[in-house]
């Protein structure tokens, strides 16, 4: 054995041993015309079916060529709302001042605050 790990015996001994399988799998294979000139077993099967599948291909193709050619269906709206629908936890969103949240505030001009008794500018004017 040398150094990087190879054996010319053990090399000699396993290109013998493929050799060997070779040959014997050249001995079982059947030739080549053999092959090709071989019957199936299925063929009468094969033979039998093969109207059927060349009738339901016709049939497909009839019936996709249909489809192509009549009306498109109408499209689907892309978003359908639930108008009546309302969370449980809706109230949550209910705070106070909600409605200076709703709006967008006017730079330059006073934010006109309802009046109501519990307005706490109301008291300092």
């Amino acid at each position: 054995m040398t150094t990087d790990g190879f054996d010319p015996a053990r090399d000699r001994d396993l290109r013998e041993r493929f050799a060997r399988l070779r040959t014997q799998e050249s001995a079982r294979a059947p030739g080549f015309g053999a092959v090709m000139n071989r019957r199936r077993a299925d063929t009468s099967i094969a033979r039998a079916l093969r109207p059927l599948a060349l009738a339901a291909a016709a049939l497909l193709l009839v019936t996709w060529a249909a489809r192509e050619t009549a009306d498109p269906p109408p499209p689907v709206p892309a978003f359908v709302a639930a108008p009546a629908w309302r969370s449980p936890t809706d109230f949550l969103l209910d705070v106070p001042g909600a409605e200076l949240l709703r709006t967008t505030p006017r730079i330059g001009r006073p934010v006109s605050w309802p009046a109501s008794a519990s307005d706490p500018w109301r008291t300092l004017q």
